[in-house]
């Protein structure tokens, strides 16, 4: 009986190191399955996340040349010239104003000649005044021109960079997509193999 029972301890002993030896085989399998699964979604998270910050800095860029062609725009130069022609029109003025009055001041009206003088200059005075308020309608007219302009220029590159949007988070959802289930599919024919 003695013998029976090394003979069957060694055998009973066998059994269960192999039945150990096969369930650690198991647990190491499931271990390194859900490591290589978390893995993945580390590296998913991780691209999905830098493709975020790589949209981000589109969009910077974007609102960047926006800002620049807005800044550079046609109409803001004609408002500039507009501006400086009114500037020098507006001293113009002055200064023939100033010289009126000193020719009034100067001049004796006592002379027929010199109230003719002075009659002329004083049409030429407001001459002057209707052309410069002319002018200052037109231009308020064009300024008001140019900030409707603005503003449509400013809602369509909106416009633009919505429609952007639009389009390409859809087409980074899919390549994201199609990059996590290639790496997926070569994790698992790499699995196999090993």
């Amino acid at each position: 009986m003695n013998s029976f029972f090394k003979e069957h301890f060694f055998q009973v002993f066998a059994a269960l190191l192999s039945i150990v030896a096969a369930t650690w085989a198991v647990y190491i399998q499931f271990v390194e399955v859900r490591n290589a699964q978390l893995i993945d979604r580390v590296i998913a998270e991780k691209q999905l996340h830098e493709s975020q910050r790589d949209l981000q800095e589109i969009q910077r860029k974007l609102m960047d040349v926006v800002d620049d062609k807005l800044t550079l725009s046609k109409e803001e130069l004609t408002k500039l010239s507009i501006t400086n022609e009114l500037n020098d029109f507006n001293s113009r003025l002055d200064d023939l104003t100033k010289k009126t009055l000193a020719l009034r001041q100067a001049i004796n009206p006592l002379k027929p000649d010199e109230v003719l003088t002075i009659a002329r200059l004083t049409d030429e005075v407001k001459a002057l005044q209707g052309e410069f308020e002319t002018l200052e309608k037109a231009t308020s007219e064009k300024h008001k021109e140019f900030s409707a302009s603005i503003l449509r220029e400013l809602k369509s590159s909106n416009d633009a960079t919505n429609l952007i949007l639009v389009v390409l988070i859809p087409l980074l959802l899919n390549f994201l997509y199609t990059v996590w289930k290639d790496f997926k599919s070569e994790r698992k024919d790499e699995t196999p193999n090993k």
